[in-house]
């Protein structure tokens, strides 16, 4: 078993790294949100920019949701690991 787990796990890389797109997706989210409170919070003056907005904030909101927070690809590194499952 260890022979395997030296001979796959790769120690000098990382298994995994942020994903750049998905952090600039939530800053937007995060400065639309708090420019853009949900209307029971304050009254809203523009109500055809608020409009603009939230459908602005729903696409991000679902372009965030099938975006991975983390990349693993052939340049991230490997781990192998083992399981050892006990049977009475």
């Amino acid at each position: 078993m260890a022979i395997l787990q030296d001979k796959y796990t790769d120690l000098s890389k990382r298994v995994s790294r942020p994903n750049s797109e998905y952090n600039r997706l939530r800053t937007q989210l995060k400065k639309l949100r708090s420019l853009f409170p949900p209307l029971d919070t304050e009254p809203v003056k523009d109500k055809e920019r608020y409009r603009l907005a939230q459908e602005e904030i729903n696409l991000l909101t679902q372009k965030l949701k099938i975006t991975p927070s983390v990349i693993r690809d052939d340049s991230t590194g490997t781990r192998l690991y083992y399981n050892r499952y006990a049977d009475d």
